[in-house]
């Protein structure tokens, strides 16, 4: 939960011997009203200083309401009641900017006045009772810069391309199935058993290869949204395929092609001479056919090849030697 900062001088400013108020100005009003709301406060003694701010403070809130009213054209000069969906209380945050901004008075980076201004809407929210949990949960993230796990796969994956387009939608369906089950919020604060029990969900009828590729997804991206931390916690999904046992459809394994089974399918394709050759080149190759159609063919020290320069593990990137068979 984000907390209001806590001073003596808490919006007090001095100007030679004299006090000042001076309250941040929400982000949204800044450039009408500057940065901040100041007031003087008629007095050398901080004492009296500190008593009389509260009155002005209160008299800026009041301005800032006015203000947000008439902007937004609320003729009744209270602010808008805000959603409480965490998906769009996170986009009215980051339509607010930043946690920290650049005084423009003085060029130092201080906390954003609007952010403080939510904080105090929230407390004032919940002194009427109204459940606001999810308002802090979400300005609690933006000010950590937790990313929603959707943003956290966008930055992971600019930040670390993968060579193969199915790779990258793998990465794109496994964080659909998480969002399904536990919504777009930041991995940060997941626990092993909420790790668990998704897994089990989104597992049934899964062939265990596919279910340690959720796995390894998830445990890269929690690694990832934990990578700044000087002592991350243990991550939730590591070792998750094994704790929970023999979960998931066996692999299945492919026997060669039988003669007639050969017969048949290059009769099929007896019309179609691209399709053909494109099955030669598998069959005495052993690449698959997505492979084929992405191999360069290539002399290397006189020696006919294909060249497969890129994969989704290191042991694709390989040279074939083009069997005289499949030579078209």
């Amino acid at each position: 939960m984000v907390k209001k900062p806590s001073s003596d001088t808490l919006y007090l400013q001095r100007i030679g011997a004299r006090w000042y108020a001076r309250i941040p100005v929400p982000y949204a009003l800044r450039e009408e009203m500057g940065p901040y709301f100041r007031k003087a406060l008629g007095t050398t003694d901080l004492q009296e200083a500190r008593h009389r701010r509260w009155d002005v403070l209160a008299i800026a809130r009041a301005e800032f309401e006015r203000r947000t009213a008439k902007a937004s054209g609320n003729k009744t000069g209270r602010l808008a009641p805000r959603s409480t969906d965490y998906a769009a209380f996170r986009a009215r945050l980051a339509a607010v900017g930043p946690p920290k901004v650049v005084n423009a008075l003085d060029g130092e980076e201080m906390d954003n006045p609007a952010l403080e201004a939510i904080a105090d809407e929230l407390e004032a929210a919940e002194e009427r009772g109204e459940h606001v949990e999810t308002g802090w949960n979400a300005l609690s993230d933006h000010v950590k810069d937790r990313l929603p796990v959707s943003e956290l796969l966008d930055d992971y994956l600019a930040k670390n391309p993968k060579a193969n387009p199915t790779t990258t939608a793998n990465y794109r369906g496994t964080v659909s199935l998480w969002i399904g089950e536990r919504k777009d919020r930041p991995l940060n604060g997941v626990t092993k058993k909420q790790a668990t029990e998704w897994l089990e969900k989104v597992s049934e009828g899964r062939s265990r290869e596919t279910i340690k590729r959720y796995v390894n997804h998830m445990a890269a991206l929690w690694a990832w949204a934990h990578r700044k931390e000087e002592a991350p916690p243990a991550n939730p999904f590591e070792g998750l395929r094994q704790s929970m046992g023999v979960i998931g459809k066996a692999p299945e394994s492919y026997e060669a092609f039988a003669e007639a089974e050969l017969k048949a399918v290059f009769g099929v394709l007896k019309d179609q001479p691209d399709l053909k050759a494109l099955a030669l080149i598998s069959l005495y190759s052993g690449m698959r056919l997505s492979e084929c159609l992405r191999a360069q063919r290539e002399e290397i020290e006189g020696i006919d090849c294909y060249v497969l320069a890129a994969g989704k593990t290191v042991n694709a990137k390989r040279i074939v030697p083009v069997h005289p068979c499949s030579k078209a």
